[in-house]
């Protein structure tokens, strides 16, 4: 290879690597937002079943 070619393949890698390395973070962070929403639902669960309790128990002492 001479100079300029091999100056344009390591570009066309670095580019790929680049790209990859993207992707790899897009998908890191799509799994983390997926966690953090899953999280959000079982704490919303979870003040709705107190909420209720806490209603059952006052129902209760009246």
């Amino acid at each position: 290879m001479q100079g300029i070619e091999l100056t344009n393949h390591l570009r066309l890698l670095s580019g790929y690597h680049l790209g990859t390395d993207l992707i790899d973070r897009l998908t890191a962070a799509e799994r983390f937002q997926r966690q953090q929403r899953e999280a959000l639902v079982k704490a919303a669960d979870e003040i709705n079943r107190l909420t209720a309790r806490i209603n059952e128990l006052e129902a209760r002492q009246q």
